[in-house]
């Protein structure tokens, strides 16, 4: 049924659709959110729970079920929001803060080794195609930080300093040589 060409173009319009019922998750009712939002949110949670470990950090409080929580705003009102999924760290350092925070962003490369090798490990065909799609929106979608990885990130001036200076001179060497 078609050539992989045509597969790959009903893959994308899979991705554009599955990210319109992300898009439209919130407004589906707290179980059509949760639904929507599961898988992405185990692969998020993991990856902070794997990077907390592996870098020392002492990951604690895993969980996975939504739960609403208010935050103060500047003008003095509350803002209620769901937090889909948590992973605590213990012992947040000089190696372990950066890394546990931004660890979901791991799943960018890994997205893209899905694209580059899928072939190699499964047969060609549309469902095959539209598969990989599906695997790669889920790993793009975990891969997105939140407004608390970020402020974790960068909560230990000295593993963002760290961290800093290995990534920079890195990026400076892969493109000069």
């Amino acid at each position: 049924m078609g050539d992989s060409t045509t597969w790959h173009f009903i893959g994308l319009v899979l991705i554009i659709f599955l990210a319109s019922i992300q898009g439209r998750a919130g407004r589906m009712g707290t179980l059509g959110m949760v639904l929507c939002s599961f898988p992405a949110t185990l692969l998020h949670e993991l990856s902070h729970w794997t990077v907390c470990l592996v870098s020392g950090g002492g990951p604690t409080g895993f969980t996975l079920l939504p739960e609403l929580v208010s935050s103060d705003m500047e003008d003095g009102s509350e803002r209620k929001r769901w937090r889909l999924g948590s992973v605590g760290i213990s012992k947040p350092g000089i190696l372990s803060t950066v890394p546990t925070a931004l660890a979901p962003l791991l799943y960018i490369p890994a997205a893209l080794l899905v694209f580059l090798y899928w072939d190699d490990f499964f047969t060609k065909s549309l469902v095959s195609t539209l598969l990989m799609y599906v695997t790669i929106c889920f790993l793009v979608t975990a891969a997105i930080p939140s407004s608390q990885d970020i402020r974790t990130a960068f909560s230990n001036l000295s593993s963002v300093v760290l961290y800093m200076g290995i990534i920079g001179p890195s990026i400076f060497l892969w493109y000069v040589f």
